[in-house]
C-alpha cells in the first residue's frame, strides 16, 4: 500500500497543514507504508515549509521529470485516445501535441472536450474541430484584465451593497426590538 501526495508546494506557509502531514507520515511509517510525494520544484527549493518536511521529501529517490516533448505528447494523445474510443487522424493528434502545453491535465482536457463535441457523430475527429477546441481553451486559459476605471465603479458599487446592507441590518433590529 502507498499514498501519493501531490503538488506539495501548496503546503508553504500553512503551518497546520504541514504539522498534521507530519502526524500522518509517522503513522504511515510506523504501519510500513510508503508515501509519493509530487512537487514542482526540488525538496531544498521549496519556501515555507518545515525543514523536518524537506527532509522527509529529500530523504529517499528524488526523481525529477522533464516535460514530455512533441513525439511523446502525441503518443499519448493517441494513446488516451484510442482508450476512450476516440478516432483521431494523425495531423490532429499532431496539432493537439503542438498546442497544449506541457500539463498532461490540458491534453486530458482537450480530448474531453473533442470526445464530447463528437459524441453525436462515429467520425474521425476533423481538424477544424480540433482548431476551434484549441482557440477556445486559449482564450478560457487567456487573463482577463479590466481598466481601473472599471475596477473602481465596481469597488464604489461593492461599498454601496455593504452600506445599503448595513442599513436593512438596522432596520430588521429596530423591527425586532419594536416587536418584542
Amino acid at each position: 500500500d502507498f499514498m501519493i501526495i501531490e503538488n506539495v508546494q501548496h503546503l508553504a506557509d500553512r503551518k497546520e497543514a504541514q504539522e498534521a502531514l507530519l502526524h500522518t507520515l509517522e503513522e504511515l511509517e510506523k504501519n510500513g507504508k510508503r508515501v509519493i510525494f509530487s512537487c514542482d520544484r526540488p525538496p531544498g527549493k521549496l519556501e515555507g515549509v518545515d525543514e523536518r518536511l524537506k527532509s522527509r521529501f529529500a530523504g529517499d529517490a528524488v526523481v525529477g521529470f522533464e516535460p514530455p516533448q512533441k513525439d511523446e505528447k502525441k503518443a499519448l494523445i493517441l494513446a488516451m485516445a484510442e482508450e476512450a474510443k476516440m478516432e483521431i487522424p494523425e495531423e490532429v493528434a499532431d496539432l493537439l501535441a503542438e498546442n497544449s502545453g506541457s500539463d498532461i491535465r490540458r491534453i486530458e482536457g482537450l480530448l474531453t472536450s473533442l470526445r464530447i463535441s463528437m459524441k453525436k457523430q462515429d467520425a474521425p475527429i476533423p481538424m477544424e474541430l480540433a482548431k476551434e477546441i484549441i482557440k477556445e481553451e486559449a482564450y478560457r486559459l487567456k487573463p482577463k484584465f479590466i481598466k481601473s476605471e472599471e475596477a473602481e465603479k465596481m469597488m464604489e458599487e461593492l461599498q454601496a451593497l455593504r452600506e445599503e446592507n448595513k442599513k436593512l441590518k438596522t432596520k430588521m433590529k429596530s423591527c425586532d426590538q419594536t416587536d418584542g
